[in-house]
């Protein structure tokens, strides 16, 4: 039915100085690589009873060496692939398709790990699309093995997984989700430990409206989680909601949450009610008030969280602009009944980014017991490598190390045993104001935020740490169309984790008669914190050019560079890389030059390159 394709040849030049401590080395070479990339698609007997495509990629290369991935690209270059997919009866009301791949690839890591994938897949997937009872199973399975090519640690992965979704809908009125999962992990790390997990999940979901016009709308979520193996524990949640659109502006949300988590050794069950009744008055003023009660017990401790708020959100529009005004107040009562222990806690989220500092919320924590894991507990990240851990009086903060498995933004799990304090109880108010004031059509936009956090009524039997906090954000940005730069300031007085931040930036983006393209981003951060008198300062400018001297040639010029001084984190990253492509009669011309310049952490890089890639197109 149809053919696609390319033959491509390359040749690059490389060199690089390597400098490790007390290890210097000079490197270079010079190499040949081809390839070709074929893609079909076929039927057999009719297209309406069996589907093929078949996909297959081969790019051998002359030479193996420290250059196989070019340090700032940061797209995967594969050598090897097969992809081969069918579909049986794809115009019947059931349908199956079947797939399996093979890839061999190199890629980098934050342009600091070089990393070489293998991996296998294969699986299926049967649908019925019937108006009685649609559903789709689908089952897949896969082998994944990762190599770090510069200090030889490896990882292995094998998973399986089956997946069941039943959607049915009986009326207009309503709509219900059935979904069952059965996975298996497998995953041995750079230790050679072997962790296994069998996870059992399944979920209903409903809504229900109770009226023509869809004003009372009740939602229904059950959910019940059960893993074996390394990591044993089961999880049953269920969660009632019922929201209604009232008369005068009114809409009123209530919800029941009951949360069941068994685990060895400890079991916590809790239950929550929240309610919320919001207002509108016209499009300018929304006034709520909300109320929610929590109520956990653990094999250690009962703990009790009462809170009510009021928020207040005000927007006019004035000559020119719009003023925007924001309040919120907490009450929050808070009563811990419980003796002197020890702890364990098992898969505490967090989220590690560059901007902002993860302390676990429990005060003394025992490093030596701390595991951090994805969210499938299989992959468990390393201390040094992939993190790092900072004391912070009676906490601990968790920092990401760039270029190890932990991606900036990346939700992580948490394990570990803390001592729990004896019994306690507080009353906690915070209130928070924000407000800001655009003119001139967004020309200049001014805001500010106050925040702050407060106790009374302290009761306690033993040593509480609690973070009294006061917060005050202001900044202001100017927008001129093709480019935009402010400035922020945030004081952050914890006793936790106060510090003092400034942030600098200028974006600029812009179009010369669909000639010229020009991109540029600049953030300066600078970060004082106040109880180590520690600085950490982050500084980022990337840029991209591009010139079109016709429709089928342009040169493209990208520059990035990043700075990182601080704990941990000392880090000077410059890449960049211009290329010029052009077409002539189907033959794809690809010249570009690259650079790449390291220092981390002492560990330093210094690359160069050239390349040539012809490409035949059909």
């Amino acid at each position: 039915m149809a053919i696609s394709g390319e033959f491509k040849m390359k040749g690059q030049y490389r060199e690089q100085y390597i400098t490790r401590k007390n290890f210097s080395d000079f490197q270079k070479s010079t190499y040949f690589s081809g390839g070709i990339l074929l893609n079909t698609k076929s039927y057999v007997w009719h297209p309406n009873l069996l589907l093929v495509d078949i996909g297959v990629q081969y790019t051998p290369e002359s030479d193996v060496d420290n250059y196989i991935v070019v340090p700032d690209r940061s797209e995967i270059r594969t050598l090897k692939s097969t992809n081969i997919k069918t579909t049986f009866l794809s115009t019947s009301p059931v349908t199956l398709t079947a797939f399996s791949n093979f890839n061999e690839s190199y890629s980098n890591r934050e342009k600091l790990t070089n990393l070489k994938s293998n991996g296998k897949r294969w699986g299926g997937t049967l649908m019925l699309r019937s108006k009685a009872l649609p559903f789709s199973i689908n089952y897949e399975n896969s082998k994944w093995h990762q190599k770090e090519i510069e200090t030889g640690l490896s990882y292995r992965m094998e998973q399986e997984n089956i997946n069941l979704n039943i959607k049915k809908s009986f009326g207009t009125k309503n709509k219900n989700i059935f979904r069952f999962s059965k996975n298996n992990y497998l995953r041995q790390d750079y230790s050679k430990l072997e962790i296994k997990n069998r996870i059992t999940d399944v979920s209903m979901q409903n809504e229900i409206y109770f009226d023509s016009k869809e004003k009372y709308l009740f939602r229904s979520n059950v959910n019940n989680n059960s893993q074996e193996g390394n990591n044993n524990f089961n999880i049953f949640n269920l969660t009632e909601s019922l929201t209604l659109k009232l008369p005068y502006n009114l809409n009123f949300n209530a919800a029941y949450n009951l949360y069941v988590l068994n685990q060895e050794g400890q079991e916590l069950n809790m239950n929550k009610i929240s309610a919320n009744l919001n207002h509108h008055l016209f499009k300018s003023l929304t006034t709520s008030i909300n109320y929610s009660s929590i109520n956990t017990n653990h094999t250690y401790y009962q703990e009790f969280r009462n809170t009510t708020g009021v928020n207040i959100t005000y927007s006019k529009k004035i000559p020119t602009g719009l003023l925007s005004l924001s309040y919120q107040y907490l009450y929050l009562t808070n009563d811990m009944n419980s003796e002197p222990t020890l702890l364990q806690v098992v898969n505490e989220e967090y989220e590690l980014t560059d901007e902002n500092i993860a302390v676990i919320d429990r005060p003394l924590v025992d490093p030596a017991t701390i595991v951090i894991k994805d969210e499938t507990g299989t992959t468990i990240y390393r201390p040094e490598f992939d993190y790092i851990l900072i004391e912070r009086g009676e906490f601990i903060e968790i920092q990401r190390i760039p270029g190890g498995q932990i991606a900036n933004g990346t939700t992580v799990y948490v394990d570990y045993i803390a001592t729990q304090l004896g019994s306690y109880k507080y009353d906690a108010i915070s209130k928070r104001f924000n407000g800001s004031i655009s003119i001139l059509n967004g020309f200049l936009r001014l805001y500010s935020q106050f925040f702050t956090q407060d106790y009374r009524n302290i009761e306690l039997t033993d040593s509480l740490v609690l973070d009294y906090l006061s917060q005050y954000r202001y900044g202001g940005n100017i927008d001129i169309g093709f480019a935009k730069g402010g400035i922020e300031i945030d004081n952050y007085l914890s006793t936790i984790t106060p510090y003092r931040m400034k942030r600098y930036y200028l974006n600029i983006q812009g179009k010369i008669k669909d000639k010229i393209i020009l991109s540029l981003n600049g953030n300066i951060r600078y970060y004082r914190i106040l109880d180590e008198n520690a600085d950490r300062n982050f500084s980022d400018l990337s840029g991209n050019i591009t010139y079109r001297f016709s429709p089928s040639s342009k040169i493209d010029f990208n520059l990035a560079y990043r700075k990182q001084k601080g704990e941990g984190i000392d880090l000077n990253l410059l890449t960049g890389r211009s290329e010029f492509k052009t077409v002539f009669r189907k033959l794809f011309i690809n010249i570009g030059i690259e650079v790449y310049k390291r220092d981390y952490l002492g560990d330093k890089i210094d690359f160069k390159g050239a390349y040539l890639q012809l490409a035949r197109k059909f």
